[in-house]
């Protein structure tokens, strides 16, 4: 009986100990790409702009620190907690983004140490014509990603319109009804939305 208790405990303080050791691992960035779009001529078009990528050795934990607004520019700062660099490989990628900047937006990767370890994410761009947004994703070599992709604004918002009046369009008469549901889409300019009306929806 003591001996299967005694098991027991010795059981748990390695269960326990095992948990504390991978909750206090670093995550690791192992690779960084960027595809800069904008200047490709075969991306004539298309409301991608660019695109990000992160490899990170296990599933990565991101928080938005701040979103500041400076003139015609828009700031915002991402943390990715408890995540190192280590291959030179890695460091070599950040440094090649921070010299081949866009000419639509600008990226920023450092290692910090306070108030927690980490790395810390600036992208800057001009929101009037930049839509930024970010995705998770399992990449086919194991490693767990994050994309950012940087869209051009007005290509983007005509093709919501055009989504919205076209599901408005087969489901609703009432253009009462339709106006509505494009006014509360967002972001669209009630001009343009006049506009639209005015030519009887030709999608």
């Amino acid at each position: 009986m003591k001996k299967s208790v005694k098991l027991r405990e010795y059981l748990c303080i390695l269960i326990c100990g095992f948990c504390i050791n991978n909750c206090s691992a670093l995550n690791q960035l192992c690779k960084v790409f960027h595809h800069d779009l904008s200047s490709s001529q075969l991306n004539s078009g298309s409301i991608e702009l660019g695109k990000v990528v992160f490899y990170f050795l296990q599933n990565p934990e991101i928080k938005m620190v701040s979103d500041k607004n400076n003139q015609s520019k828009k700031q915002l700062t991402f943390l990715f907690p408890s995540t190192e660099i280590k291959s030179k490989e890695c460091i070599e990628m950040i440094k090649n983004i921070s010299l081949h900047q866009s000419k639509w937006y600008t990226v920023f990767l450092k290692s910090i140490k306070k108030p927690v370890v980490g790395l810390s994410l600036s992208i800057i761009f001009d929101p009037s014509e930049i839509e930024c947004a970010y995705d998770t994703f399992d990449a086919i070599s194991l490693y767990k990603g994050i994309v950012f992709t940087f869209y051009d604004k007005k290509l983007l918002e005509g093709i919501k319109v055009r989504l919205i009046l076209s599901f408005a369009w087969h489901h609703m008469k009432s253009s009462h009804l339709l106006l509505l549901i494009v006014v509360m889409a967002g972001g669209i300019q009630e001009r343009s939305v006049a506009r639209v009306l005015r030519k009887k929806i030709l999608l």
